[in-house]
């Protein structure tokens, strides 16, 4: 064991990240909380790999499963599991409040944003890392 830091809360428009494992850890390990009704961005990450398990919830993943292809959606619940590769296009969609357990490569700022609800910019957003 080499820490026992608390979770790191960073505070989204959609509901928060508690970045449980993250900083010099060759991964980042994630609890999601997305409230009903909310969703993320629908985005590409460059070299970030992300999986994610959905722990509580329903939800929809909108993705692109062919480049310059159209979206499609899935039926996520409990148990259901995504992994999303560097360059796929995706979003999440909570129809219930959602619980989401995500597991990355570290690159956490690399978010390129296609379409965001608030307008955010593609990157870090720093006023989400002041909690």
């Amino acid at each position: 064991m080499t820490s026992t830091d608390a979770a790191k809360v960073v505070s989204k428009a959609w509901g928060e990240e508690r970045w449980l494992v993250h900083g010099d850890a060759p991964f980042v390990f994630k609890l999601i909380r997305l409230r009903a009704g909310m969703r993320t961005s629908l985005q590409l990450h460059r070299e970030k790999e992300e999986a994610n398990l959905v722990l509580e919830g329903r939800a929809e993943l909108v993705f692109e499963p062919d480049p310059a292809g159209s979206l499609e959606r899935r039926a996520l619940e409990p148990g259901s599991v995504v992994h999303v590769r560097p360059g796929a296009v995706h979003r999440l969609e909570a129809v219930t409040d959602l619980v989401v357990l995500e597991v990355s490569t570290p690159e956490v700022d690399d978010v390129v944003r296609l379409s965001d609800d608030w307008g955010r910019p593609d990157g870090r957003i720093d006023a989400e890392h002041e909690s």
